[in-house]
């Protein structure tokens, strides 16, 4: 008798609708929530501010990138918040006539509000630095509205996660699911579509890179179609919560076949078509002399770091005899000096700054082989023009400090080694050794018996 009596009050524990009070979500909890993801686009953020490579384009990846730690963030809060809603909801309250449905519509809403609020704030820092510090552009604005789309899809999404695994592993599934949510297209795109000539990354979430590059923006079709994409998958994932949630069956609402069709048919016409993601900027490089009598074309976009640039490029001119010589920053599509000058890019640091070693390497093999490295096929002048590149590189510091001598000191060294008497030599007779043998460098008619 008293096992039965135990047995159906369990049952009616087990059966008892939760009751609903028609409000809010509390509202410290939406102060966390905005803490949480302006923190977590802030870490995203953080190398761009700090360095001093200073490119709206920074702003543009990390609006976009940036989604990545507060999907997961959301994806825990929104377990917490979503899992008292069920369709034997019992809404008590004012909110009474609402339902749970609507009451659920609302909670989303009020999280997504504060979701954008603290994401805003989270980009405000790199936003004002690169306001005060950036030579050219603008900032993105569409980038900023895109991501907005990718969270609010993603608190709805999350949120309607919530009502399926409310029970004690939803914990778990629910982060697990964002996370292929947002990382499925990007690993498609890198692990089955490489050198396929199509791409997913349309309506990825994030894409793993510093996109746009120099010299190029994000369409606005781009942002655009991005936008509809996500904002049409929160929909669909809100009304069909909402049925869920006031008892209709998920499947029996036309609307989100409608709109499910709609976008898995994007979704699908993205890959086969591929359509660009980007377009070209026109811009009209800054040319001006440096110290040593060389001139330096920069991207606008990288005035701001003139300064560290041309004591590299004075460096290098001064070693090799090139101070008339035209240094030319890179740009993909773009020469303003028609071949004539000495292309380079300016690669960034882990910390944001002008990697002066990835510099200097280049402007090293840029003045003493233009035309590119020597082939495999001519084994002897490949050796050589190497082993003159190697020691430019070690007189202008790369790998360590300079060992190169005064005039009039010597270094002791293995004349059995191929260049060995380089480091006999001061860097003004360097300099004069490579002014004599540069054509032969160039052109990879070099000899090891060439050198010293």
């Amino acid at each position: 008798m008293s096992s039965s009596v135990a047995g159906s009050k369990k049952d009616r524990a087990h059966s008892r609708a939760p009751w609903l009070a028609g409000g809010h979500p509390p509202a410290w909890l939406l102060v966390v929530t905005g803490l949480a993801c302006g923190f977590g686009v802030f870490l995203t953020s953080f190398t761009s501010l700090l360095g001093s490579v200073s490119r709206w384009s920074a702003f543009t990846s990390a609006c976009r990138e940036g989604v990545l730690l507060p999907a997961l963030i959301l994806s825990f809060i929104t377990y917490a918040l979503g899992r008292g809603f069920s369709p034997t909801n019992v809404v008590v309250g004012r909110g009474a006539s609402r339902g749970s449905g609507r009451i659920w519509l609302r909670y989303c809403a009020a999280l997504t509000i504060a979701t954008l609020i603290g994401y805003t704030i989270g980009l405000a820092p790199l936003a004002v630095k690169l306001s005060l510090r950036a030579s050219w552009g603008n900032p993105d604005l569409l980038a900023l509205l895109d991501a907005f789309a990718v969270l609010g899809f993603l608190v709805v999404f999350d949120m309607a996660l919530a009502i399926v695994f409310h029970g004690r592993w939803g914990v778990l599934i629910i982060p697990v699911i964002t996370a292929v949510t947002v990382c499925s297209l990007l690993v498609v795109n890198e692990a089955v579509l490489v050198n396929s000539g199509h791409s997913s990354l349309l309506f990825s979430s994030v894409w793993n890179d510093q996109s746009p590059v120099l010299g190029y923006q994000i369409t606005t079709v781009t942002h655009l179609l991005r936008i509809l994409f996500f904002a049409m998958l929160a929909l669909l994932s809100a009304r069909i919560s909402i049925r869920v949630l006031d008892g209709e069956r998920a499947t029996g609402d036309p609307a989100s076949w409608v709109i499910a069709v709609a976008t898995s048919g994007a979704l699908l016409f993205s890959v086969l078509a591929s359509p660009a993601l980007f377009s070209r900027v026109g811009f009209s490089p800054d040319c001006s002399a440096t110290p040593a009598g060389a001139t330096l074309c920069l991207h606008p976009a990288d005035d701001a770091v003139r300064d560290e640039i041309v004591p590299i490029v004075d460096r290098v001119a001064r070693l090799t005899s090139t101070q008339r010589s035209i240094f030319v920053e890179y740009v993909s599509g773009s020469d303003p000096t028609n071949g004539k000058g000495k292309g380079f890019y300016i690669a960034v640091d882990g910390k944001g700054n002008v990697d002066e070693n990835a510099l200097v390497t280049q402007l090293s093999g840029e003045v003493l082989m233009p035309d590119g490295y020597c082939g495999d096929d001519n084994q002897d002048a490949s050796g050589a023009a190497f082993a003159v590149y190697d020691e430019l590189n070690r007189r202008l510091g790369v790998g360590g400090v300079s060992q190169s001598v005064s005039d009039g000191e010597s270094l002791d060294s293995s004349q059995t080694v191929p260049g060995a008497g380089f480091r006999q030599m001061s860097d003004k007779q360097f300099t004069a050794w490579i002014s004599t043998h540069a054509e032969t460098i160039r052109t990879c008619t070099i000899q090891e018996n060439d050198l010293p």
